[in-house]
């Protein structure tokens, strides 16, 4: 008999601990619900990240009717050092291409090369880019073929 009271007390005891935990857990799927603005505010930072993301500045633009080699006005670059080249050469539909080159001055004195091979003159534009550790830049071309119409711009990565 003993042995059955002590059962009834103990499964008296589980039913109130039951309706404890019935009740505890009715507080948390409430809380859940105002998961979404968390969402919205990591979109919000998502959109400050966007924000903060770095944009190019033009520093030279220029256009020239040129055949064989053509040396650009030099240009400095400013805060971070990738420099890209955006190229655009127009042909007649006769096969001429060309190269992009750039020359750094060290000293007062133009140095070095960096080419990239030959490109068709189809009128679309090209982006040639690398980080430079000097200033002072200067895009070169050559043409490859007849006399035509070539237009770059010199940009520089700016980082906000």
């Amino acid at each position: 008999m003993n042995n059955s009271r002590a059962l009834k007390t103990g499964l008296a005891g589980l039913a109130a601990t039951a309706s404890v935990l019935t009740v505890a857990v009715a507080p948390a799927q409430a809380s859940a619900a105002p998961a979404k603005p968390v969402a919205a505010q990591s979109s919000a930072a998502a959109s400050d990240a966007q924000a903060k993301r770095g944009y190019y500045v033009t520093l030279r633009h220029q256009t020239k009717k040129f055949k064989g080699k053509w040396k650009g006005k030099a240009f400095s670059r400013r805060g971070h050092p990738y420099v890209q080249i955006v190229v655009r050469c127009w042909s007649g539909g006769d096969g001429t291409k060309f190269s992009v080159g750039m020359a750094w001055r060290y000293y007062g004195i133009w140095n070095g090369l960096w080419w990239k091979g030959k490109f068709p003159c189809d009128g679309k534009k090209r982006y040639f880019g690398t980080n430079f550790k000097h200033k002072t830049l200067r895009a070169e071309f050559v043409l490859h073929g007849k006399k035509h119409t070539l237009e770059y711009w010199a940009q520089n990565y700016i980082r906000t």
